[in-house]
């Protein structure tokens, strides 16, 4: 009697009954089905699901033990503290950028005073205090030395350095090369430490008879 609105209600796709929510004769379907649940007729067209076997996944120290022992986690790494008088190694690169960039505003000031025709007394006077007297080991503490120097055109020249370097960081500088070569030049030389390493030991291999780093 309910076969015609049953089939209307349900349908049956690889022994999976999909539901027609929403309609009086919904919930007679489901007792229906409910049943019948364990006859003949719904197990024929309902076969018993597979058993899936899942494996364990490997605990952390598993997984430890299996990796390679030249090849580091790929985990935020710990710095000690102590490792650059208490500074990150971020800072320290700041400190040596702002270096970098005191040298280059010393290059680019030197450039403008030496123009096509005529070249600033300045010039020469500033080159010989940097290869003479006061060399750039530290950008900050050089300009602080340059600022108090006693021929006031050597002073006003270090404020025309700091200016400009600051402007050079602000509008020229691209951390995006510093990054890029950072990264091509620390894989470039690992991988020639790498291959030097490797004929090292094939080399101590060869002469002894065992690896010279085993």
């Amino acid at each position: 009697v309910y076969a015609a609105s049953f089939a209307r209600l349900c349908s049956c796709d690889g022994g999976h009954v999909r539901w027609l929510r929403g309609t009086k004769t919904a919930a007679l379907a489901q007792n229906w089905t409910g049943s019948h649940r364990y006859s003949p007729c719904l197990r024929r067209h309902s076969p018993a699901p597979l058993p899936v076997r899942v494996a364990a996944s490997p605990t952390r120290g598993q997984r430890r033990s299996t990796a390679s022992p030249l090849r580091v986690r790929a985990e935020k790494l710990y710095v000690p503290p102590d490792a650059f008088g208490g500074d990150t190694p971020e800072t320290k690169a700041g400190k040596q950028l702002c270096t970098l960039c005191t040298y280059v505003a010393v290059r680019v000031v030197m450039e403008q005073m030496s123009g096509a025709r005529h070249r600033s007394p300045l010039y020469n006077r500033l080159r010989d205090y940097i290869n003479d007297e006061e060399p750039i080991k530290n950008g900050t503490e050089w300009l602080g030395k340059l600022m108090r120097h006693p021929e006031h055109d050597m002073r006003l020249l270090a404020l025309r350095i700091l200016e400009t370097r600051e402007v050079y960081f602000d509008t020229a500088f691209n951390f995006d090369e510093v990054k890029e070569a950072a990264m091509l030049s620390i894989k470039s030389d690992n991988a020639s430490l790498m291959r030097q390493w490797m004929a090292d030991a094939l080399s101590a291999d060869a002469n002894t008879g065992r690896g010279a780093y085993e």
